[in-house]
């Protein structure tokens, strides 16, 4: 039966099985620190490449952040790990390989900036273009349309969502 991240916490010792999506993957010598993320909250994984099966040590090399998996393994007390508590992997599956090189960083942490390759954000300010009557952003052929009444709480980050957005297509429909 599936544990969700943010109650790992209440099995300690014990064999869980986690899913979720690979957040950050750091590499220490023979030591894989994997920071799994689901719908409740994020787990450190902690897969051992000296003592872990070779196909677990395998699975956790060839990993690419997004990717979808499912992991057993045993909780353990660690402070240095998110929330405490961390999942010393026996087992891992890859339910959904995740590209290496993704065209948007969707994994970054909550307040930091976007970043690509087209950070060209809109030269007009989006604020004096939006008003209670709605309006329209365009950059390229993506054009986000904000219905009246609608809130708008930061412009700059709209326009560099947009921006991102045209971004996508363009590689996408790339020659």
């Amino acid at each position: 039966m599936r544990t969700m991240l943010a109650r790992i916490n209440g099995h300690a010792g014990e064999e869980v099985c986690v899913q979720g999506w690979v957040h950050r993957i750091r590499e220490l010598g023979k030591i894989s620190f994997i920071l799994l993320r689901d719908a409740s909250g994020m787990a450190q994984l902690v897969v051992d490449a000296a003592s872990a099966a070779e196909e677990v040590a395998r699975t956790s090399a060839e990993l690419t952040l997004e990717s979808v998996v499912s992991v057993r393994g045993t909780v353990a007390e660690n402070a240095k790990a998110p929330g405490g508590y961390e999942v010393q992997v026996s087992r891992l599956d890859v339910i959904a390989r995740a590209e290496a090189d993704l065209p948007l960083a969707v994994n970054q942490d909550p307040g930091k900036e976007l970043e690509s390759p087209s950070m060209s954000a809109f030269s007009v300010d989006a604020a004096t273009c939006i008003g209670e009557e709605g309006g329209t952003l365009t950059n390229g052929f993506v054009t986000l349309v904000i219905p009246p009444g609608a809130v708008v709480h930061d412009t700059d980050i709209t326009i560099r969502m947009l921006d991102e957005v045209q971004f996508i297509f363009e590689l996408m429909n790339h020659d």
